[in-house]
């Protein structure tokens, strides 16, 4: 977004950032930073090995 306030070239900020064209648009519409549109995951992707023994790994 710096590089796009610097001389106003979509395809320019692009380039010198490695992306696409169309994504440094998405980003310059949304006004936001990649890393500020990543959201923390809440979903598990497989079971909790220590969920039956976790008071004890705790109390120890």
């Amino acid at each position: 977004m710096e590089e796009m306030s610097k001389h106003g070239q979509i395809g320019r900020a692009a380039l010198r950032a490695d992306m696409d064209r169309k994504t440094a648009r998405k980003y310059v519409q949304l006004g936001k930073l990649p890393s500020e549109l990543k959201e923390p995951r809440t979903w598990r992707t497989r079971e909790n090995p220590f969920e039956a023994d976790w008071d004890w790994v705790v109390g120890c």
